[in-house]
This record gives structure tokens, sequence and C-alpha cells, in this order.
């Protein structure tokens, strides 16, 4: 998972960064657009608190946090294989779990406008984008820390579900294999069980 947002103050800022690190995301996209604003972030202490909090939830990977750039460089350089989940509070609909279930070859990255939202022209902008898919968060309008949080959990949720529906167990003889995605670090597991006295008895654990 990506995020993409507009910068928002120092403590807010912080939390998201704090949170979306433990909730799994892999890349975070700080990105200006004509309502931004807070225009310049501390890149090296946000880059304390992915590590940090990469510690404290034990993920194997750690964040990346990328330097401010424009909406407009970061739509052009977006890559064609992803999903861009545009959380935009003029749209009535939310089919996300449709979304997700279709295969994706790259990255899934959800997309936060500033407060006051993003213009006319930069919402047209986003959505004449191929790999855009617009979704409504919620009735009522979320604060940006709100929208991020929210937005990873649910897509979070759904990914996982995927997961859990492609069938992550085979049946071979009398030996189950399990296969087991963790969001929180970006890792799979690969677990064997087999029959032993009418019980199931875990024997293997790989990570993958």
């Amino acid at each position: 998972i990506w995020l993409a947002f507009s910068p928002i103050k120092q403590n807010p800022l912080n939390f998201v960064i704090q949170k979306g690190t433990e909730l799994g995301v892999q890349k975070f996209f700080p990105i200006l657009s004509e309502r931004s604003v807070v225009k310049e972030i501390n890149i090296e202490r946000i880059k304390k608190i992915i590590v940090e909090s990469s510690e404290q939830s034990n993920r194997i990977s750690v964040p990346e946090i990328r330097k401010i750039e424009t909406l407009k460089f970061f739509l052009s350089e977006f890559p064609k294989d992803g999903c861009l989940i545009f959380c935009d509070i003029n749209c009535n609909k939310n089919n996300l779990k449709s979304i997700l279930s279709k295969k994706i070859e790259g990255p899934v990255c959800i997309l936060i406008g500033p407060e006051g939202d993003f213009s006319e022209s930069e919402r047209k902008l986003i959505l004449d984008l191929q790999q855009a898919n617009s979704i409504i968060l919620a009735k009522n309008i979320l604060r940006a820390e709100t929208a991020a949080l929210a937005a990873i959990t649910i897509v979070n949720y759904y990914l996982n579900l995927s997961w859990i529906l492609k069938l992550h167990q085979v049946a071979t003889g009398n030996e189950l294999i399990f296969l087991n995605n963790s969001a929180l670090s970006g890792t799979i597991t690969r677990v064997k069980y087999c029959y032993k006295n009418e019980k199931v008895v875990k024997i293997g654990l790989k990570i993958l």
C-alpha cells in the first residue's frame, strides 16, 4: 500500500506517518496541490518516526518517504499497473471491494486531498488517469488525517479478504498447506500442517 497525501500540520502529520507505518504502508508521497496549506515538511524527522514505528510494530521492511512533488508530476509517474484509490468527497459510491478484487500487479495507492479538497481542475486530472478509482469514505466530511487512516484500514481489510478468498488452503492427501499474508510486516508465511492422531498439527513455518 502507498499513501499519497497533501502535507498537513506537524502533529497530525506525525500521527498519520506513525499509524500508517504500523498499518503497513510501504511508501509515503507528500503531494503539493493548489489548496495545500503546508508547503514544506521535515523529511529527516519523518524518517525517524518511520524507523521508530517500524521497530515498535516489528516490521521487517521500513517504509520510504518521498520528497514533496506536485500532483501533476505524481500522476504522470504513477505506475501503469498500479491502482489509485482516490478518496473523493464529491463521489457518491464506494465499490472498493469490487475494485480490489480485480487482479492488480502494481501498488495500491491511496490519494488524500488537502484541507478544502482538490480543485475542480485537479479532480479532473486525477479522474482522467486510467488507473484512478474514485470512492467516498463517509457521508460526512473527514479531517485529512482521519481520512488517511480510515482509508488505509479499509484497503488493508479488503486486500487481506481477497487473499482469503483466493483459496489459501491446498489439500494434498493427509497434508494441509495454508498461506497467510501479513499486511503489517509485508511478508507472506507458508505454514504446513498435517493430520496426527485425528488432530491438525503444525509441522513447519517458512517466510516467503
